[in-house]
Order: structure tokens, then C-alpha cells, then sequence
């Protein structure tokens, strides 16, 4: 009975980080699932001043050393690279089930905190995640809708 339950409460938080709606980049392999912390729908609203806390899981398409995260958010139909905090810079020291360097087809989970800074705008915005290898070609990305608060 104690297994049933554990099986259930599994299946439904792995259904709710599958709820989360991330839209396809053009050219690059998406996310097998994307889990954030406090959001279980898009758009997530982040509050500022807190830490977003989230988990990525995909399978690499190619082989690489290096990995590197390269955010970007979409104001007025611009497009606008975020500074990645130095801590945060090099991805391979936050995979939690493998290490660099990969190989392709290889499933990686990526764990990632990001201040969300007092001074960021109250906005509604997309956000374009993008992790980035060897000659900084894309291995996963991905889109989501999401809103900075007070």
C-alpha cells in the first residue's frame, strides 16, 4: 500500500513538471522536461528578490566539453541577452547526473538557481534558455513565458 502511494505522489509531481508549457527554439533539441520551482503553468511568476530554482532534463545531440548556459528575454519583440551569474557560468559543475565532457545522446539533468535581482523590471516576457557546448553550438533550448512581480 506504502509503495502505491509513494507511485502516486511520484507520478503526480512528474506530471506537474511536465505541465509547465516551454515552446521549441528553431534550431536546437528541446527539453525532455523542465521543473521550476513554484510554477507548475506558464506563465511562471518569479517575485523579486527570490531565486529561481530549476531542473532541466534532456539528451545531448553532440559531443562536448564545455557547457554554458546563454539566457535571453524578448521586450518589445527584441531580443535581449541576460548576464549569467559567475557562479552559474559554467553548467558542467551543475549537472547532477553526469559530468563534462558529454557524449551525444547522452541524458544530462541541469540544476540552475538565478537571483532574480530587485532591479529587473515588473514584466511580462519570454525567456529563452540556451545551453551552449564546444564553439558554442546549441544543445538545448528552449522558451517559456514568464512574469518578474514586487
Amino acid at each position: 500500500m506504502k509503495f502505491v502511494i509513494f507511485f502516486l505522489i511520484l507520478t503526480t509531481l512528474v506530471t506537474l513538471s511536465l505541465a509547465i508549457d516551454v515552446k521549441k527554439c528553431s534550431s536546437s533539441n528541446s527539453p525532455k522536461s523542465v521543473s521550476i520551482k513554484g510554477c507548475e503553468k506558464s506563465p511562471c511568476r518569479v517575485k523579486k528578490g527570490s531565486v529561481l530554482s530549476a531542473e532541466i532534463f534532456f539528451t545531448t545531440r553532440d559531443s562536448t566539453s564545455t557547457l554554458q548556459p546563454k539566457l535571453s528575454v524578448k521586450m518589445f519583440g527584441i531580443r535581449i541577452p541576460l548576464k549569467v551569474p559567475s557562479d552559474q557560468q559554467n553548467a558542467c559543475q551543475h549537472l547532477k547526473n553526469s559530468k563534462c565532457p558529454l557524449i551525444a545522446n547522452q541524458e544530462v539533468t541541469y540544476s540552475v538557481e538565478l537571483p532574480i535581482l530587485s532591479s529587473y523590471p515588473s514584466i511580462k516576457t519570454e525567456i529563452e534558455v540556451n545551453l551552449v557546448g564546444d564553439n558554442q553550438k546549441s544543445l538545448m533550448c528552449f522558451k517559456i513565458d514568464g512574469q518578474i512581480y514586487n
